[in-house]
């Protein structure tokens, strides 16, 4: 992080690296986790690990979608304008809530996870279109 303070433009193809880095990290670890995942809910949830595991996809994939905006979320913070940030953060807030419960009402306990999954996937995809947009201006 204190490198991005120093630095006045950040190239693309080291926002790429980063991404690429992020993205391979969190394909490692949702298959990890789903392995481990399995056998834990075994052991130690055996009654209610049979309806765990049919979300366990969709709450993992979340999840390491989160590490990857995580990740690139100090980028886009330096590099993009501070009223993007209310905009990017306002169109998640709208896609999280309004997906879970849409989703929520046609899938139940599924569907939820799923408007979650989706609305982190959209979040994810406006951090980068707003980086791509914005990374050729100098801070």
């Amino acid at each position: 992080l204190s490198y991005l303070t120093k630095i006045k433009k950040l190239e693309r193809k080291y926002f790429l690296q980063i991404l690429l880095i992020a993205v391979l990290i969190s394909i490692i670890g949702f298959y990890l986790s789903i392995f481990f995942s399995e056998y834990a809910l075994m052991r130690l949830y055996p009654k209610w690990a049979n309806e765990s595991l049919d979300i366990m996809y969709y709450t993992t994939g979340a999840a390491m979608i989160s590490l990857v905006s995580s990740a690139i979320n100090p980028i886009v913070l330096r590099f993009c304008r501070k009223s993007l940030q209310i905009f990017i953060n306002a169109i998640y807030l709208v896609s999280y809530v309004g997906l879970s419960l849409l989703f929520l009402h046609i899938g139940g306990l599924t569907g939820f996870c799923i408007g979650i999954l989706i609305s982190k996937i959209i979040y994810l995809t406006i951090k980068i279109l707003v980086f791509f947009a914005y990374s050729y201006r100098e801070v």
